[in-house]
């Protein structure tokens, strides 16, 4: 792992590209790592975890700075999505005890100090799935605010339906039936998603269901639901610039009372990875519509960095087929809007 950490720290200085630390281990990496490993650290206490993590994070920044590589990180941070974490209450608990909400802060405020006193040089961050977080969860001495959005996400809803609750029986035809046009005839069965993790901790249990629902998907229907989302944007298309705009202006409103000129990042956002086979977004005009004003709201409100829209990863065709789109919202967001030829692009 450190050497794989290296190999990118080395690239990413090599063409100037800036990185952001961060541990997604109780929301996510935990469904992947060995069974000891996972044992030992979801039996962590609590009060434990924020020190433990910050401790290890400590560590892969010496690392880096013995390598010389301390300068390609933007920032850094303990968890991802704190506020979505299971120990807090998970994504879904809206009314916490402020008393276990404070005793989380207070955790999280200890360790960025230990890290801050560590490395002056380095900006610690809380990261957030939402602008509109529980203010008692914050850390006061975050020095960025890392806020997701994901603004396009209900696009999906269209096609999801109300498949992804828990009171939905999957195995019954009945419940899958307003979409199943869209599904193969050999389906895998629910039971056998959750199988393939048997052993394991559980996740939440929408996204198994979003697993199945995806890897059921019929090749052949993917030109009519694509048909079907694209005209589910272009219908809602100032329903989603809206949230986007509404997003920017939330999170500032709260930085400003309570981390007050703390930068702000964009750093989640836009949409969903529901299928990599599903490219109805990237070819669409509405879409690039959409995050471009989403890029001039996070400008207009003073973000210092934005991802550009949901998957920009190596492996993204994108890259190749709309360069420039890519370019004009990058540009959008630094304030340099070049027209768009005419012609370049076209769903």
């Amino acid at each position: 792992l450190l050497q794989r950490l290296v190999e990118l720290c080395t690239v990413a200085k090599r063409h100037n590209v800036k990185v952001i630390l961060s541990s997604w281990y109780y929301l996510h990496t935990f469904w992947f790592t060995d069974e000891k490993l996972t044992a030992e650290l979801l039996g962590l206490p609590l009060e434990k975890r924020f020190m433990y993590f910050a401790r290890g994070l400590d560590r892969i920044l010496e690392a880096l700075r013995e390598r010389d590589l301390i300068d390609v990180v933007a920032f850094a941070e303990i968890f991802n999505e704190v506020d979505g974490m299971e120990f807090r209450g998970g994504y879904e608990a809206n009314s916490p005890s402020k008393e276990h909400l404070n005793s989380i802060r207070l955790l999280h405020e200890e360790a960025l100090d230990f890290l801050g006193t560590r490395h002056t040089d380095i900006r610690f961050a809380l990261d957030t799935c939402t602008a509109r977080t529980l203010p008692d969860l914050i850390p006061r001495n975050a020095q960025v605010w890392n806020v997701h959005s994901y603004y396009l996400w209900p696009v999906y809803k269209v096609f999801e339906q109300n498949l992804m609750g828990s009171d939905i029986d999957l195995s019954d035809p009945a419940a899958y039936a307003p979409v199943q046009r869209f599904l193969r005839r050999d389906l895998v069965p629910f039971q056998a998603i959750l199988d393939s993790r048997a052993g394991r901790p559980p996740i939440k249990h929408d996204w198994y269901r979003r697993i199945w629902l995806y890897r059921n998907l019929d090749p052949n229907a993917m030109p009519e639901l694509e048909r079907l989302l694209l005209e589910n944007l272009e219908k809602n298309i100032d329903l989603y610039k809206q949230k986007a705009t509404d997003a920017a202006e939330q999170a500032v409103e709260v930085r400003d009372e309570l981390l007050p000129g703390v930068p702000l990042v964009l750093g989640e956002g836009a949409s969903y990875c529901a299928d990599c086979r599903l490219r109805w977004e990237e070819r669409s005009d509405a879409y690039w519509d959409v995050v471009e004003h989403a890029a001039r709201a996070w400008r207009e409100h003073g973000f210092w960095g934005a991802v550009a829209r949901t998957n920009a990863g190596p492996e993204d065709p994108v890259w190749h087929e709309h360069p420039e789109r890519l370019q004009r919202v990058n540009a959008v967001f630094l304030g340099e809007e070049p027209k768009l030829q005419s012609g370049r692009c076209c769903r």
